[in-house]
């Protein structure tokens, strides 16, 4: 049994988290008090790898709550679902500012205690595994907490754990988020990914809020609508580690499928259907082919890129329902064949296809329409460099026109740490460049 732990970070993680928990509930049939509802006789085997059976008979989530603001007690007290100790709480919110969480100062203080008594939740957590393969993380790249509390994590991690795997579901801003120090903070925080995260599923706002507004039609979309669009694309995610599947069965699976080397693995998500709820009418019935051709339509993927401009490295489709494997097989073919996807030439990995046939559920006060079958998406392109070239731009706005910089500077940033930061962003922006480069070369030799 390879036993997954969840980690939800600051205040955006930790609401993630939540509605990723319920969602999973609902498909294992652990109701809110951890109890097994279900008229199964047993809990499916896969689902142990996220839960734990307590001595009472129930089941309660492989999981560990961290905000810096002791807000998140009040949330978390009135679900009996979790264990009380796994939720580790500050004093006092890190209001935005990366710099004031990662620095000497308040990392000799709060943050360390934060993080020490974090490592010893996920240690007992570890202990009550029988063989534990990594952890899946959840948090803001734009928050204060989210961001330097998710870096020092990770770095620690890496540390104590250098044999497991670390994902992290890594939530970016808007475009036109205002936060004077939100570019630092991204900035930062995307340096501590591309270090020592494993593989990043990256989902931002811009791209939830479209999808929010022209797929399911709600005119003013709030984060609780983005939450329960990232807990569906998670649960898909790892559908296939709890429910009999073919397909990325494992966090190595993701690994050896989508990421072709280390510090490319930003990874781009999309679903195919979805449906508003208020729909009055039976939904089209989409065959194979327009399933699997819709879902690597852009209007549908989490991530902002225009992947007409990228290329793909690898691909895998999770098919959610009561799909026909020989009609999957064909549309993808299909697919490929009138080129509405490309692919490098050197990474062997390519198009990757499973069947999950449990039916999807959704949340009960849902904005999407329950659907008996869907497709999703996970995906390594070229075109995520998209990300990085917007956190660069913005970064280098507010530090032409000094924006906090003296801020920065109280915490222990100086000029040197941003500059050395900078410049790793823009090293990952060239191996992305380097990647297309590949291939243009290869087609001048042919």
């Amino acid at each position: 049994m390879k036993e997954i732990i969840s980690v939800s970070i600051g205040n955006a993680g930790t609401n993630v988290g939540l509605d990723y928990w319920e969602l999973l509930c609902l498909e294992a049939g652990i109701d809110s008090q951890g109890k097994f509802n279900s008229l199964q006789q047993n809990l499916e085997p896969g689902n142990y790898k996220f839960f734990s059976e307590t001595s009472t008979q129930t089941y309660t989530p492989r999981a560990l709550f961290i905000d810096t603001d002791p807000q998140i007690f009040s949330i978390l007290n009135t679900k009996p679902l979790f264990y009380p100790t796994y939720t580790i709480s500050g004093t006092t919110s890190l209001r935005g500012n990366y710099a004031k969480g990662f620095s000497s100062k308040y990392y000799n203080n709060e943050s360390i205690s934060l993080i020490d008594a974090s490592l010893e939740s996920l240690r007992n957590i570890a202990e009550n595994s029988d063989n534990f393969e990594g952890f899946i993380i959840t948090h803001s790249v734009a928050g204060g907490t989210g961001s330097s509390l998710t870096s020092i994590l990770l770095n620690k991690l890496s540390e104590e754990y250098p044999k497991k795997i670390r994902t992290t579901v890594s939530v970016m801003p808007s475009e036109n988020n205002n936060e004077l120090l939100e570019p630092y903070n991204v900035m930062h925080c995307m340096n501590n990914l591309i270090e020592n995260a494993d593989a990043t599923f990256s989902y931002d706002n811009d791209a939830l809020n479209d999808i929010c507004r022209n797929t399911l039609g709600i005119e003013n979309p709030e984060f609780e609508s983005y939450n329960h669009l990232i807990a569906h694309s998670m649960s898909s995610i790892t559908c296939s580690m709890r429910n009999d599947g073919s397909l990325n069965t494992n966090l190595s699976d993701y690994m050896n499928n989508l990421v072709p080397y280390p510090p490319i693995h930003f990874l781009i998500t999309s679903q195919f259907p979805l449906w508003p709820l208020e729909k009055t009418y039976s939904p089209i019935q989409y065959n194979g082919f327009e399933v699997v051709f819709e879902v690597f339509n852009t209007n549908y993927f989490m991530t902002k890129c225009e992947t007409s401009f990228g290329k793909y490295m690898a691909a895998s489709l999770q098919c959610r329902g009561d799909y026909v494997p020989k009609d999957i097989c064909c549309a993808m073919s299909n697919v490929k064949i009138r080129r509405r996807i490309e692919f490098v030439d050197w990474c062997p990995t390519g198009l990757k296809c499973g069947i999950d046939y449990k039916i999807p559920e959704i949340f009960p006060k849902s904005e999407v329409f329950k659907i008996k079958k869907h497709i999703f998406l996970c995906c390594n392109n070229s075109a995520i460099s998209d990300i990085f070239n917007r956190v660069l731009y913005k970064f280098d706005v507010a530090y032409a026109n000094k924006v906090c910089l003296d801020k920065l500077g109280q915490e222990g940033f100086d000029d040197e740490i941003l500059i050395k930061d900078r410049e790793r962003i823009n090293m990952q922006i060239n191996d992305y460049e380097e990647a297309l480069k590949e291939v243009e070369d290869d087609e001048i030799e042919v």
